[in-house]
């Protein structure tokens, strides 16, 4: 057997279950057919489309030097959005939701992680845009 996503929206997380007839076997798998990631050397972000009007991300990281002091920066509709945050012992970036509301009709965003050993960024698409299916 063979199971693919079809169209679906950058971002979003997919899940399959398989379960046999007696309901003895099961089966879970989840991915993001069509990722938002982005790489600077180590370092890695991605964002995980978490609504269905596409205003709501999740964005994670790893890479990063273990208990460093990062500034992330979210960047939408002229608004930015800066916080300093640390890095878990395991170099991993902890967990941050990104919230957009409509201020005119701009949907591009970027969001940004600035540390002292890499800096890495990416551009997608929230709102609307953002649900088109691919």
């Amino acid at each position: 057997m063979s199971f693919g996503p079809g169209p679906y929206a950058r971002g979003a997380l997919w899940e399959v279950g398989l379960v046999s007839v007696d309901g003895k076997l099961q089966a879970l798998a989840k991915t993001r057919p069509y990722p938002i990631h982005a790489r600077a050397g180590e370092c890695k972000v991605s964002l995980e489309l978490m609504s269905h009007r596409g205003d709501k991300f999740l964005a994670t990281g790893s890479g990063f030097v273990p208990g460093e002091e990062v500034t992330t920066e979210s960047r939408y509709a002229d608004r930015v959005i800066q916080k300093r945050t640390l890095v878990s012992s395991e170099g991993l970036l902890r967990p941050q939701m990104l919230l957009h509301a409509a201020m005119g009709s701009d949907r591009n965003a970027r969001y940004l992680i600035k540390g002292r050993s890499c800096e890495v960024s990416l551009d997608y698409l929230w709102g609307e845009p953002a649900l088109v299916r691919r």
